[in-house]
């Protein structure tokens, strides 16, 4: 599933960073305009102050609405969101408000406090969110039974194996 996360946020920051979202929207107006590139040396990716703030962190009472109009503060005026990790990550209201008044410039989300997202939220029509049906990074059958496998036969010889749950952390 990593593969799959690294694809899909790698499409998030180049769809933000080449203005591709903008574009789009100017598709739906009817607008022909060029716009100026970002600067890639001032183009950051990562956890707050940046330009693009990709949500991967394990859900716990920590994290819960972590995405939330204080994080929003403590980017750089116009930044991006991509959330694809869980719902509960996102405080929706603040998201919107952030988004209104320019702080957040766009927002890629892929998973939502509701699943499906109901046709009534606002994220449906607003237009600088992109949404997906929870496909940033989905269980392949095949790649997983043959990971299974793995780890039973590396347990059974008693070796360590990767991606144990440490259930007092929650991840």
């Amino acid at each position: 599933m990593s593969q799959q996360m690294i694809e899909y946020t790698t499409y998030c920051v180049l769809r933000y960073l080449r203005r591709f979202d903008e574009f789009d929207a100017q598709q739906r107006e009817g607008r022909w305009e060029k716009r100026p590139q970002h600067d890639r040396a001032r183009f950051n990716v990562g956890v707050l102050e940046l330009n693009v703030l990709i949500n991967l962190l394990p859900h716990t009472p920590d994290t819960e609405g972590i995405l939330n109009a204080r994080t929003f503060d403590k980017l750089a005026r116009g930044a991006y969101v991509v959330n694809i990790e869980r719902g509960a990550h996102l405080v929706d209201d603040d998201l919107l408000a952030a988004l209104d008044s320019g702080q957040i410039a766009a927002a890629t989300l892929d998973v939502f406090h509701t699943e499906p997202l109901p046709h009534e939220h606002a994220f449906w029509t607003h237009p600088r969110v992109s949404i997906t049906p929870h496909i940033a990074a989905e269980t392949l059958r095949a790649e997983s039974i043959v990971q299974i496998a793995w780890k039973i036969k590396a347990l059974e010889k008693g070796e360590r194996i990767s991606g144990a749950v440490d259930i007092a952390r929650g991840y």
